[in-house]
């Protein structure tokens, strides 16, 4: 990423705020999951976890950095005065004017608010989501073994 903008290590900490905001949500925890399960049961589950997380975070990241690496860019064009000659600096204002809006005024916090409700909303999370993924479990194995884990 060009240096431009000076908001490429700024996109470094987004990442990392994004993914410990969805990777700590308390429905993202291993306890989460009925302690019944076995460790192939549990993996199973805990991958399908990741991949929402991790589906959530390319939703939010790749739009945003990538628009910064190519902002940067026309910036350092622009710095660097590629365009026709004799452009004073008028047009090099007019180029810059409001470039830096999208970055200054971006609000991750709110983003990744939204972006945890489309997670909780999401029918696989609901599922593994304890109170509903243990009665899904029981009901199961009500039906399946005429017993619920609780008794075995």
């Amino acid at each position: 990423m060009q240096p431009h903008l000076g908001s490429g290590v700024g996109q470094g900490f987004e990442d990392i705020y994004v993914l410990c905001r969805l990777l700590c949500h308390p429905g993202t925890r291993r306890s989460n999951l009925n302690v019944s399960l076995n460790k192939r049961q549990s993996m199973h589950w805990l991958n399908i976890l990741l991949q929402l997380v991790l589906q959530i975070y390319d939703e939010l990241r790749p739009r945003r950095a990538n628009m910064v690496l190519e902002e940067s860019a026309r910036v350092g064009q622009i710095y660097d005065g590629f365009g026709k000659p004799g452009q004073g600096p008028e047009w090099v204002a007019n180029k810059l004017a409001g470039i830096w809006d999208p970055i200054w005024n971006h609000d991750l916090k709110q983003e990744v608010d939204t972006a945890l409700k489309k997670l909780e909303n999401n029918p696989e999370f609901k599922c593994i989501k304890p109170s509903l993924w243990v009665i899904t479990w029981r009901r199961w194995m009500t039906m399946t073994y005429g017993t619920s884990t609780e008794e075995n």
